[in-house]
């Protein structure tokens, strides 16, 4: 993994919070994807500007169980 910050492929896509559920569009493909809950959450990190690595380590930290999963 990467170290850093990810930045969103703008200004080919958008994306918006529709009472809590991310609904992110790729406006030359015209894919859309819904995120919500755990993925949603894990969005607004990465938009908020915090680092990768504090995200996995959130995730890992508020579930053991995916510890094995996260950051593979």
């Amino acid at each position: 993994m990467t170290t850093g910050q990810l930045a969103i492929a703008a200004p080919k896509c958008v994306a918006d919070d529709f009472n809590g559920e991310i609904v992110a569009l790729n406006l030359e493909s015209g894919l859309y994807f819904s995120l919500r809950d755990l993925a949603g959450a894990v969005w607004r990190d990465l938009v908020a500007g915090h680092r990768a690595e504090d995200v996995v380590r959130a995730v890992s930290d508020s579930d053991p169980a995916l510890g094995g999963e996260v950051g593979a």
